[in-house]
Order: C-alpha cells, then structure tokens, then sequence
C-alpha cells in the first residue's frame, strides 16, 4: 500500500512538471511575475520531491527528455537573444561576415538587399548598437537554423533547439559515464537531467550553454581515460561556443603537470582559433573587443559582489560606477584564477573539478 502511494505521488509530481512546463513554454508572458514566480516554485517543488525518489535511471532520462520536448515548438518566454541568433544566421547564409558591421548598417545605408534581413527584425533586436560576439560554433548554428527554415523564426528556433536538445542528451550519458568513473552513484545523473534551471534556461530559452556543457563534458571523458589530443579539441570546441571555458583552463596546470598542460592548451586554443579564422581579421577583432568593453562596461545581470561595490559607489561617488568596476573586477577574476590554478592544492571533496566552481 505504502509503495503504491509512492509511486501514485510520483506520476502525479511528474504529470504536474510538464503541466508546468507547459505552461511556462506557451502561455507565461515574461511580464507576468506572479506567475512565473508560482510556476517556478512548483517546478521546483516537483523537482525536489522526485529527486528523492527511488526509480529506474534511464526512466528517468526518458521523462527528462520529454519534458524538454514540450519546448520544441515554444518561442523562448525569457530571452529575446534569438533575434539576433536568425540575424547572424542570415548574414551567414547570404556570404556575409555577421562580426563585420552593425546591425545598423544593413538597415540605414545602401547595402543591398538579403534575404530575411528587415526593418521588423532589426527592431527586435535587443542589442542592435553592438557587434556580434557569438562565437563560431554557435554561428555555424545560426546558419544551420535559416539554411533548414529560410522564411519562418519559428522554425529556426526550432532548428536551434533540436540541436541544444541533442547536446542534452549527449551531456546526460557523458555525465552518467562520468559518474560510473569517478564510483559515484548513477542516480546523481537525475539531479542535472530534471533540473527545472536546466530544462527551462537551456532548453526553454534557447541557451548555447548547453553545447558548451556538452563540449566541456566530452573533454572531461577524454581527460579521464588520458586522451589528451581529444579532450583539447574538446575543449576548444567548448570555447568556440562560448568563450566561458578559458576560465577553467588553468585549473588543469596542477592537474596535468607543465609540459602536458602546454600541449593540452596549445590543442585547445589552436581548435578555437582554427574556429574563427574564416571569419576573423584584425578590424573584426576591433570589434568584438569593443562589444566585450561595452558588455563589462555596460551590462548589468545577477552580479552579487559588483551589486554591493555599486551599492558603495552611489554612496562614496554618487553615481554608477561601472564603466570602473566592470573592467576591475574582470582584472581581479583572473587574478585570482591564476592564482589557485598555481597555489591551491585539489584537496576538495570532488578533487581538482570542484575548483571549477569558484570562478
């Protein structure tokens, strides 16, 4: 009796997550905070009580990825980014460099005419006074999403999302193989593949963290079973999607020692950089840095420390330092990445991947 209430409890926690989910992918305005806010907290809650449930691994990777599938059609309810994703892949598609001009160029001056490229897109775009600065693999997405839907940002988001979807998939068995190698319990599998965070940011809006996940995933495989030129390569990759991944390079030093670290990074930067060659020159890479200045100068998102070094410069300068602080506390970042990559010993419970974290 006991067992049945269990299971009857879980199918019902199951079926009310993709209710939610649901819900969250085609009628969750983002302007509506109530509503998300409940919406989140019972996928949430859903989340916590299955966790803690005792059922077969692989069920619960099937229910994971059906949950993400109820997104496929669904336009991302929290992040406007695609806009700029069909853009790029538009500029792409017609022979162009998307890191080469403004978006405002193609609207406001003589440039001929291309396909998808229109006054209604542009004004969509949440970023139009910058350069692109999405990265090569993301880009060949891009292109891949208006190669297969040419007239509809429907389509090509879903283009988009079959291929976050099937990183997914490739991220949750590496992170089961993983977990078999490093003799943890295979359950723990579960609390990254229902992730209400994971399914709804990845997945529901559009985020290329999950091939970066991915990519990074694919290279910790190969590093533990010592395929070195392949885990680079891996790794380059994970920085050809995102450039998040130089972070955790360092860390990698004690891990591989001097000589081996030398060859591991030169693999790795060598398949980023052999990335962006085709489309990189030296007034491109003007560009992309002044996007990268503005966004660390400019950009205000989930930021802890920087909020309390705001906080104190409203009261000690009386206005918003950031053009200051953006770049300072960048500095201070890498600094201390260096810094532990040299010192700090892998004794953490997790051993050296746990310092990933810090960053």
């Amino acid at each position: 009796m006991i067992a049945n209430k269990s299971s009857t409890l879980l199918y019902v926690a199951l079926g009310l997550s993709a209710i939610v989910y649901g819900i969250l992918a085609y009628a969750s305005p983002r302007t509506d905070f109530t509503q998300l806010l409940a919406l989140y907290a019972t996928a949430f809650a859903a989340y916590l009580y299955v966790s803690q449930q005792r059922f077969n691994i692989w069920q619960g990777i099937a229910v994971a990825m059906l949950f993400r599938l109820l997104f496929l059609f669904a336009t991302p309810f929290l992040s406007d980014d695609y806009f700029r994703f069909v853009w790029d892949g538009y500029l792409l598609k017609a022979g162009l460099n998307p890191y080469l001009h403004l978006p405002d160029y193609y609207i406001n001056s003589a440039a001929p005419a291309i396909q998808g490229i229109s006054q209604s897109l542009y004004q969509q775009l949440n970023s139009p006074g910058y350069y692109s600065v999405y990265p090569p693999v993301a880009q060949a997405v891009f292109w891949l999403s208006v190669q297969l839907s040419p007239n509809s940002i429907v389509g090509s988001i879903v283009v988009i999302r079959l291929v976050l979807l099937l990183a997914e998939f490739g991220s949750i068995l590496l992170l089961l193989r993983l977990l078999r190698k490093m003799a943890l319990p295979e359950k723990h599998v579960l609390l990254y593949a229902l992730n209400p965070l994971v399914i709804l940011e990845l997945t529901g809006n559009l985020h290329f963290e999950a091939l970066l996940i991915f990519f990074l995933l694919l290279a910790l495989f190969q590093l533990f079973h010592q395929r070195y030129l392949l885990s680079g390569v891996a790794f380059g990759l994970a920085i050809g999607t995102k450039l998040l991944p130089l972070m955790f390079l360092p860390f990698l030093w004690r891990k591989l020692g001097l000589r081996q670290f030398i060859l591991y990074a030169t693999v790795a930067l060598g398949t980023a950089v052999a990335l962006y060659l085709p489309l990189i020159s030296m007034e491109i890479i003007q560009n992309i840095f002044q996007s990268i200045n503005l966004y660390f100068r400019k950009f205000e998102f989930n930021a802890s420390v920087y909020y309390v070094l705001r906080w104190l410069g409203f009261r000690l300068v009386g206005y918003n330092a950031i053009a200051v602080l953006g770049p300072l506390l960048s500095i201070v970042t890498v600094t201390a990445i260096c810094l532990l990559a040299a010192t700090k010993k892998s004794n953490l419970s997790g051993g050296w991947l746990a310092l990933w974290l810090l960053p």
